[in-house]
């Protein structure tokens, strides 16, 4: 009697800390859309959590007896949901890992495939083979937990700490150490949860199950899975700060953005208003002076310093512009883009759809100079793609992964070959594309198989604070 207390205690707790983690997850999917991997994947962790949560006190009241006349019913609703949960792991992580090879749509999708099959060849025992009915419910747990939930688990530690060493690069040491805590954990809650089974006949059953957990560590398998969903649930919602920084980072930004903006039109109106009224002023005397002038040696000279009076002020002006518009960060870029595709837009007539997607927690992790070079080589692209592709689409996308931010421009028109364009005497384009690339260290793929598209990505620098 005390030993079943004990479980059912276990089998609440267990739920109460994944079914915390799910909810805490999608309240933070609830605030909105964000452009950083582990919160734009943030949901799928959150189902799991709550339907994991759910089938564990559904395990509870099995345990208590409390509805003997449903128990074929509950237990069979458990597994279930059981299985559900680990499709919604494995496509949390799948999400988390932005792998974008090949296979990546079925990488996605193979959880709820693996899911399927397995509810078809649950409910085809639960009708069709009722006296051998608990046999085959323990046996579809344990192939629950071998096909999902290993895989699930696996998948998402590894995905949570290739994001834990990026931002440990990024220079976010303290959000890094607890992502790999969390990854860590769910490697440990996958090898609890997936391979350790009931003990049956066939292999890895007949060898790893909780009798041989126990006559080991000699407590139940259960309250090393309950801690380590404990531990997950406190580190995960630490983890949620990152929230917090994307919004800190915004507020940052825009003050610093607003302050230097201040200066740069400080600096601007000095240099108008008393450098160039000076030299102006300066010019005008010069002017009497050759009017006034008999000597044509002393004329040509004035007119000489006439020039370099006026040359001066054309580059103090150009001065004053460039400083207002030099120093980009990624919102410039954003506005700067929008502007040049509105205003291709307007003039050529073509269709052009634009999307911009970083993260704020990004903003110090990309020098101005880099970024300006990525404008150039969007900017270089699009005009190409309005101007030689023929096509009625263009696509521009500037998006942030964990590594790096990628802008791509993509037209639907005939495409070219870039090989001959590139042995042309007039490939300046593509050449100070390439060039650009190589100087913020960036790589560049131009594709011209089916219309163009051209592709820059720029791996992100350390970010300016720890955090």
């Amino acid at each position: 009697m005390l030993e079943a207390k004990r479980n059912t205690l276990m089998f609440f707790i267990y739920g109460l800390s994944f079914f915390s983690m799910g909810i805490s997850a999608l309240q933070q999917n609830a605030y909105g859309e964000s452009s950083f991997s582990l919160l734009k994947s943030i949901k799928y962790l959150g189902y799991f959590g709550v339907v994991h949560g759910t089938a564990e006190w559904i395990w509870m009241i099995i345990l208590l007896k409390a509805y003997p006349e449903w128990f074929t019913e509950m237990f069979a609703l458990a597994i279930y949901l059981n299985s559900l949960s680990f499709s919604f792991l494995w496509r949390f992580g799948a999400e988390l890992a932005e792998y974008e090879g090949t296979f990546k749509g079925i990488i996605k999708r193979l959880p709820y495939i693996v899911s399927v099959f397995w509810a078809v060849e649950f409910v085809y025992f639960y009708w069709v083979k009722e006296s051998f009915l608990f046999h085959w419910f323990f046996v579809d747990d344990i192939m629950n937990r071998y096909f999902l939930g290993l895989p699930g688990s696996l998948i998402t530690g590894y995905a949570i700490y290739k994001n834990a060493k990026a931002l440990q690069l990024l220079n976010y040491k303290k959000i890094a150490a607890r992502l790999k805590g969390i990854s860590y954990l769910f490697l440990l809650y996958g090898i609890l949860a997936g391979l350790i089974v009931d003990e049956r006949s066939f292999f890895p059953a007949n060898i790893l199950n909780r009798q041989m957990f126990m006559n080991i560590f000699k407590f139940p398998v259960e309250v090393g899975r309950t801690a380590a969903a404990i531990s997950i649930t406190v580190l995960f919602i630490l983890v949620i700060d990152i929230f917090r920084l994307e919004t800190k980072h915004k507020l940052a930004r825009l003050s610093r953005q607003y302050a230097a903006g201040q200066e740069r039109r400080k600096l601007g109106r000095e240099l108008h208003d008393v450098i160039i009224q000076n030299l102006f002023a300066t010019g005008l005397v010069v002017e009497n002076l050759i009017e006034s002038s008999e000597n044509q040696q002393d004329k040509d000279m004035l007119l000489h310093i006439k020039s370099n009076l006026n040359e001066t002020i054309t580059l103090i002006r150009s001065f004053i512009q460039k400083s207002l518009t030099l120093s980009m960060d990624l919102e410039d870029l954003n506005v700067k883009l929008q502007e040049l595709v509105q205003q291709f837009q307007n003039r050529q007539g073509i269709r052009i759809k634009y999307s911009y997607s970083v993260s704020e927690i990004y903003t110090s992790c990309l020098s101005s100079d880099n970024i300006s070079e990525l404008y150039f080589i969007l900017k270089e692209a699009l005009t190409n793609a309005v101007r030689h592709s023929n096509g009625s689409l263009v696509e521009v996308r500037v998006a942030s992964s964990i590594d790096s931010i990628q802008g791509t421009v993509a037209d639907n028109g005939t495409g070219f070959d870039y090989s001959k364009e590139m042995n042309k005497e007039n490939h300046y384009g593509l050449l100070s594309m390439n060039e650009r690339a190589a100087a913020a260290n960036g790589m560049l793929n131009i594709d011209t198989g089916n219309g163009t598209q051209v592709k820059i990505i720029i791996p992100w620098g350390v970010c300016e604070n720890e955090k």
